[in-house]
């Protein structure tokens, strides 16, 4: 959470006016938000952009890199990085992750499976460890 403009003036020892005239800079406000750290408290609501990174980044049939699905979004990776420290993002996207592992389940097994089938010793130990 952003600190109020009275303990950024406290503790950088500056005065509180200088404080309020530099978060009201535009260039101040871009480079926060580039960074992905809100001026106010966010609610819980996830914004348009915040949904679509998370769909994004979990869809596992899309094989681009982080970065790359990040770019084609539009989203700084400071932005992400940001936004994975503010609860109700973290939150939305850690549940998400975990809907996806255990949906993901039937399919990782019968790959296992399967490369046991044709052979694979490291995947036969796995399907014995899995018993």
């Amino acid at each position: 959470v952003f600190p109020e403009a009275s303990e950024i003036s406290r503790k950088a020892r500056v005065d509180q006016e200088k404080v309020v005239e530099a978060l009201s800079n535009p260039l101040v406000q871009q480079a926060l938000e580039r960074r992905g750290i809100p001026l106010v408290v966010p609610d819980d609501t996830l914004n348009n952009k915040q949904v679509a990174c998370i769909n994004l980044l979990l869809n596992v049939s899309d094989r681009r890199s982080q970065g790359a699905k990040l770019k084609a979004l539009g989203i700084n990776p400071g932005t992400f990085k940001g936004w994975k420290k503010q609860k109700p993002f973290s939150e939305a996207y850690r549940a998400e992750a975990e809907r996806l592992f255990g949906e993901s389940m039937p399919e990782i097994h019968a790959a296992t499976v399967n490369r046991a089938i044709d052979g694979d010793m490291a995947a036969i130990k796995q399907v014995y460890a899995m018993q």
